[in-house]
């Protein structure tokens, strides 16, 4: 049984209580999660509710979709299950995976950034700067799981 809704559109000012005061005139808020911008530090716009019942989150989804909530209309749905996505290929390391396949591994991307009118010098420093950047955001581990997917790549991230 699925008591969990999305619920979108909402200002960027909503707070979990906010969120859980809306929705209690229909039964029991059991869970709000408020997924908060990495960057930002701001809400993303959207939530997911959890309801103590079906009849509480089917009544919340007819009272509230649609409906005014800080200047915006909210947009509520029961939510779905995660889909499954294929592992390996998605995030940085995909996107880097994708781009040595298009352009012919490690050599290819070499090619691409003599292309680019950089020297190799400044390339190098570039690629360095990336690799700082990325280990500070992601921690140590990153290059070595981005290499681990893209072989190709650990000649230039190292």
């Amino acid at each position: 049984m699925n008591t969990k809704m999305y619920v979108g559109n909402l200002p960027f000012s909503a707070t979990a209580e906010d969120i859980t005061s809306l929705f209690s005139e229909y039964g029991t808020v059991t869970d709000v999660f408020l997924p908060i911008d990495r960057d930002s530090g701001r809400p993303r716009g959207f939530a997911f509710v959890t309801m103590d019942s079906t009849s509480a989150m089917e009544a919340a989804i007819r009272g509230q979709n649609g409906q005014d909530f800080g200047g915006r209309n909210l947009a509520i749905n029961e939510a779905r299950p995660k889909e499954e996505r294929p592992g390996g290929g998605g995030g940085l390391g995909g996107a880097l995976g994708g781009l040595a396949e298009k352009v012919g591994g490690a050599a290819g991307i070499m090619g691409l950034v003599e292309k680019s009118g950089l020297s190799m010098d400044q390339a190098g420093g570039f690629v360095s700067s990336l690799v700082a950047w990325l280990k500070e955001k992601a921690g140590g581990g990153i290059i070595e799981k981005i290499v681990s997917q893209v072989p190709a790549l650990k000649s230039i991230l190292g």
